[in-house]
Formats: structure tokens, sequence, C-alpha cells
């Protein structure tokens, strides 16, 4: 028996889960200045963002309760969420070093891993 993969296209456009007919993939990031929310006719998964949050400021600048709320709102207002992806700290050199373009974390892999299971 073979199992069916399914897979989550990733989304920068929010409309998309009101028109697209695939599962989609889409960031936190790209849903939370919105005023109002496409309610969606497929279903979808939100990514947390983690890696925009982590280039852009070392750190992340929301709280798991503020996640959770956001997680909450999203689900209620657009529907059809599958799953919601864990606050996650990725492990990439330039995430943790930083570099010209990134700011890094300066904390150590097991800290990163540490961080990400504990979300």
């Amino acid at each position: 028996m073979t199992e069916e993969v399914l897979f989550y296209l990733g989304a920068h456009h929010t409309n998309w889960l009101a028109t697209a007919g695939v599962p989609l993939f889409v960031s936190r990031r790209r849903l939370q200045d919105r005023k109002s929310f496409p309610r969606a006719t497929t279903r979808w998964a939100l990514d947390s963002g983690g890696f925009s949050e982590l280039t852009l400021h070392g750190k992340w600048t929301i709280t798991p309760e503020e996640y959770v709320e956001q997680v909450r709102t999203y689900s209620d207002k657009i529907g059809m969420l599958d799953w919601a992806a864990v606050m996650d700290y990725m492990c990439e050199p330039q995430i943790i070093n930083g570099d010209a373009k990134t700011v890094g974390t300066g904390l150590s892999v097991p800290e990163h891993q540490r961080r990400t299971v504990q979300s």
C-alpha cells in the first residue's frame, strides 16, 4: 500500500488562499499586518516565519503566546488551517553567526535546537 503525499505550495500572495484550489503554505509574516483575511477555499499550513524573524532581528519579535493567538485568529478567520509550524530556530551558520545581510543570534546550535523543541 502506498501513502499519498500531500504537497503544500509555498504562497507569498495571501489572496491565493481564496483562489488557488491547491494546498498552500503561507508565512505568518505575510498575514500579520493584514486588517482583513481571505476565506480559504483550500486547506493550508502556516509557516511561523522564523527564518525572516531571525535573519532580520536575530531573535523572535513576538512571544509564543502572541504566536498562538495569531494562529487561533488565522484558523478562525481564514478557516481550513491544517497545521501551524513551530517557532523554529534554524541552525544555518548565517542565522547563528550573522553576515552582511543577517543579524545573527549569537547562540549555539544546541541552544537553537533546544529552543525549537521547546516551542
